[in-house]
């Protein structure tokens, strides 16, 4: 027995289910409706938290051991490519090139701008340094 593809909200029932949906109790159906919603819902609104990008602007490129690195980050929606309104804490890391976090800091994004720096270790082996801002 073939069933045909149906969608409901981007999600795809088949005639068997929704047979199954139609004989429940009225109750059941509407139980059923608002756990389906709230799924829907809480799932946009977890897209929404974590969808922000901080690209980050040092002031310089290429550092030695000892050296200072200042940054700026931004923290953008990133659907907008706009600057987040609210005060938010963001943590900065520094990563070797096999991705270990050499240090971070937590700097606060006020209108989507941070600020801060490091100071590098005078034991850093010589290699690569990756910044990376996680909201």
């Amino acid at each position: 027995m073939k069933f045909q593809e149906r969608f409901f909200c981007g999600i795809k029932i088949d005639d068997f289910v929704l047979r199954k949906f139609l004989n429940m109790e009225a109750a059941t159906r509407l139980r059923c409706l608002i756990l389906v919603f709230t799924l829907i819902l809480s799932q946009q609104l977890l897209a929404q938290q974590y969808s922000k990008k901080i690209p980050l602007h040092l002031n310089k490129s290429a550092f030695i051991s000892g050296e200072s690195i200042q940054y700026s980050s931004y923290l953008l929606n990133i659907n907008s490519y706009e600057l987040s309104p609210e005060p938010e804490y963001i943590n900065i890391q520094l990563l070797d090139s096999q991705g270990n976090i050499i240090d971070s800091r937590v700097t606060l994004s006020t209108n989507g701008v941070g600020s801060g720096g490091f100071i590098l270790g005078n034991d850093l082996k010589s290699g690569p340094i990756l910044p990376s801002g996680i909201h």
